[in-house]
């Protein structure tokens, strides 16, 4: 039986695994960190990250190595794949998979699945860990890389009924 006890170590043990990694995952001295793992992760999937590498590996690897059976991690590992958790690949030795750092990897990849609820905690997160290493890293995760040319400037602004007909008119949206 899974006590709360074991729960929060497998959420704390994650949130030191994501701070290790470049970029880092602070903790907040009031634990917001927590729940927006929490938000993100069962338990269960908190715990299995947790114990993933960054480079990845095959599921027969990572069983071995965690001393799991393949069929009790195959469909979590798919899953955590398909909730933005963690990378998965086909490679030449089979489908590997692998840790990401929380952003930019994790945080982004939960876009689509966010609510009210994962958007205040994030925030919350953000705001009281002041964005931890992430704008703090050498080097920067961020930043501009001068190419020697100028980039223009030329702005149109359009009247509203210009602008509506452009967008009406146009064939498709990049994104």
């Amino acid at each position: 039986m899974t006590t709360a006890e074991d729960i929060d170590d497998a959420y704390e043990r994650l949130a030191e695994v994501l701070d290790k990694i470049p970029n880092s995952y602070a903790s907040v001295e009031d634990g917001t960190h927590l729940k927006v793992l929490r938000w993100i992760f069962t338990p269960e999937e908190a715990d299995l990250a947790s114990r993933m590498k960054l480079r990845g590996e095959t599921i027969e690897e990572m069983a071995d190595r965690l001393e799991l059976h393949v069929e009790g991690i195959e469909s979590m590992l798919e899953t955590m794949y398909e909730k933005g958790q963690i990378r998965a690949w086909d490679s030449s030795t089979g489908r590997r998979y692998a840790l990401i750092p929380f952003a930019v990897g994790i945080y982004e990849e939960q876009l689509g699945r966010m609510d009210k609820e994962f958007a205040q905690l994030a925030e919350d997160y953000f705001v009281k860990g002041r964005g931890g290493e992430l704008f703090s890293t050498e080097p920067a995760v961020f930043r501009v890389i001068p190419i020697n040319e100028a980039i223009k400037t030329e702005l149109e602004i359009h009247p509203y009924d210009v602008a509506e007909e452009i967008v009406r008119n146009s064939k498709s949206w990049g994104m």
